[in-house]
């Protein structure tokens, strides 16, 4: 099921601007349905269909151009393989990745143990840096804990409680517009640099957030549209502001996209330059994240979903069989920090989770058909390595709301 060839001339226009750096800001669980006015009126914006739900994931789809399947990330545990390119690896160019999360410093990031780099010796993203230059931030985002919580993602679920879902939207929202404060600051950080027009800025998000969704919270669960529409913004001065009326960008689309802004030839990957080919009809989303249930005789001991999306919906499929979604679900409401709202909205949560199909919206793309795009990629997938994790980083990951 090949994309289309959708070649809006607002598109075009990448292929015409004269760069020699790239910015890249990866705001942390961003839903498309909440991209900052602020943001999306400075430059290109399209709807994006992020790789997976899960960070680790999506980074890595993000900086290899890749498909999961391909790269083998599931989880903070798995790291890219030492084969796979990365833009990181490009030749001639500075490059860093750096973590602005709340309350996490960059050294303790497990994202740089899955994409097997090592920590900068500073935090900020431009200090020092050299032209030609390739920036990746990590940004907080809208990601937990929302608001002005003073305290890590876990003390906020559960001071929460099960509270209304107006009240975590409306936290939410102070989040990701504290995170689009702090992006506009990198702009003029760069306008101060005078590099503003020789760089490509990007600001993007590598999943979204339930806000009580079907009775859910996070983005650890069934796949839904407000985990995998996300927005890119493409930013630069002689960029319109604008959205393209078809097509979705894909995160595997963005080490092409960027690497043909810099006129340079990508490795073959799964994503396309849209500036050449335009954007893609659809794109494939992938989660997998271990439960412990692996030990237990015909479990597999994960909770995975599938899914093909386009600008309209997509199709989401349970690959996990329904014992061990039901497992999830009630170990969520057992022992998650968001235990509280799980058993206030318990109807709605388990029918969700019982779900093995679900269509949301009207997809131009029929079930069979993404069904059989689906396990193309997945033929083609080649899995990753395998990585210890340190006691701070899962202490990291626990504060962040992805252990419990």
């Amino acid at each position: 099921m090949p994309p289309s060839r959708l070649m809006p001339s607002a598109l075009s226009s990448l292929s015409s601007i004269d760069v020699s750096n790239v910015f890249v800001y990866v705001g942390d669980a961003v839903r498309w349905d909440y991209t900052p006015e602020v943001v999306s009126n400075r430059g290109l914006t399209c709807k994006t269909i992020a790789a997976s739900i899960h960070s680790p994931t999506s980074f890595a789809s993000l900086v290899t151009g890749h498909h999961p399947p391909k790269h083998g990330v599931d989880e903070f545990t798995n790291q890219i393989p030492t084969d796979v390119d990365r833009v990181f690896d490009l030749r001639g160019f500075q490059t860093r990745f750096v973590n602005s999360v709340r309350d996490q410093t960059s050294g303790t990031d497990p994202l740089f143990s899955v994409l097997d780099i090592d920590p900068p010796s500073i935090d900020d993203a431009f200090e020092g840096v050299e032209e030609p230059f390739f920036v990746v931030e990590r940004g907080p985002g809208g990601h937990a804990p929302y608001g002005d919580f003073d305290g890590s993602a876990w003390e906020y679920f559960e001071s929460r409680g099960n509270q209304s879902a107006r009240r975590f939207q409306a936290e939410y929202t102070t989040s990701v517009g504290r995170d689009a404060s702090q992006f506009t600051s990198r702009l003029e950080e760069l306008a101060d640099r005078d590099v503003l027009e020789d760089t490509l800025v990007v600001y993007t998000s590598d999943h979204g957030e339930l806000l009580g969704e079907r009775g859910l919270l996070g983005h650890n669960g069934p796949m839904h549209p407000a985990l995998v529409e996300v927005p890119t913004v493409f930013i630069h001065p002689d960029l319109p502001s604008c959205r393209p009326s078809k097509g979705v960008f894909r995160h595997v689309d963005l080490f092409p996209t960027v690497l043909g802004a810099l006129d340079n030839q990508a490795p073959p990957v799964d994503g396309r330059c849209i500036q050449r080919d335009g954007l893609a009809s659809n794109g494939p989303s992938f989660y997998r994240s271990s439960l412990p249930t692996g030990s237990i005789p015909g479990c597999t001991g994960s909770l995975s979903y599938e899914g093909v999306w386009d600008s309209n919906g997509g199709h989401v499929f349970a690959r996990t069989p329904t014992p061990e979604r039901l497992v999830a679900i009630v170990g969520t409401a057992l022992k998650s920090p968001k235990r509280a709202y799980y058993r206030a909205n318990a109807p709605k949560a388990i029918r969700t989770y019982l779900e093995r199909q679900r269509t949301y919206g009207t997809p131009s793309t029929s079930v069979t058909e993404a069904k059989t795009h689906l396990e193309s990629i997945r033929r083609n997938g080649s899995g990753g390595q395998s990585i210890s994790l340190s006691e701070t980083q899962r202490e990291q990951l626990e504060d962040l709301g992805y252990l419990s």
